[in-house]
């Protein structure tokens, strides 16, 4: 099995080939550096995997092969799942409710998701033993914040990239933040770090 995020590749003459439909050598040839994931498992022993499922991917059997072919009792602290899609999550709880897994319960800038996390997202959570919820910094106002910590899951906030809203989940002791710039981050801790000595 090999993970690609994207539900096309690109070729040498600019046209596109639905990933699914192309065989694995052949996308290894169109994009240097694909490896199979249990490649990238063995390669990489000492590391965390956070695995994104989307609703439109055969999150199923996703799911099932990493599972079967790498979590046990020693590992599962080694992977995560997290998604927007609910049953997505449901799945990987039925395979095995030990898995962590973080449920993305808005998008401040797609239509198709709700601009703020509510109580709704909370008991869909607690329903079916999400361990995280998480989205959009601005989607998270601080009660919701703390109804969820009340209620026993982790919090995480995205897109931290700046003192803004890193300081914002400071203020409101979120557990885990999402970023695409870690350099500015590792900056801002190294700041509040200075700034306590």
């Amino acid at each position: 099995m090999f993970v690609f995020h994207d539900s096309f590749i690109k070729t040498a003459f600019l046209s596109k080939k639905i990933v699914k439909e192309t065989e694995f050598e052949q996308i290894r040839q169109l994009r240097t550096g694909v490896i199979e994931f249990s490649e990238l498992v063995e390669k990489l022993p000492e590391h965390k995997f956070v695995i994104e499922l989307k609703a439109y991917t055969d999150y199923q059997y996703i799911i099932d092969t990493v599972c079967e072919k790498h979590i046990n009792k020693d590992t599962i602290d080694r992977f995560r799942f997290i998604s927007f899609a609910i049953d997505a999550l449901k799945h990987v709880k039925k395979v095995n409710p030990a898995i962590h897994c973080t449920y993305i319960s808005t998008c401040i800038d797609a239509p198709r998701f709700e601009p703020f996390a509510t109580k709704k997202h909370l008991n869909l959570c607690l329903q079916f033993n999400i361990n995280e919820i998480s989205g959009h910094w601005l989607s998270f106002r601080p009660a919701v914040i703390s109804l969820v910590k009340a209620a026993g899951l982790e919090v995480g906030l995205g897109m931290i990239n700046g003192s803004i809203e890193f300081n914002y989940c400071l203020k409101n002791s979120v557990e885990r933040i999402y970023t695409d710039n870690i350099a500015k981050i590792v900056q801002l801790i190294n700041h509040k770090k200075a700034e306590r000595i």
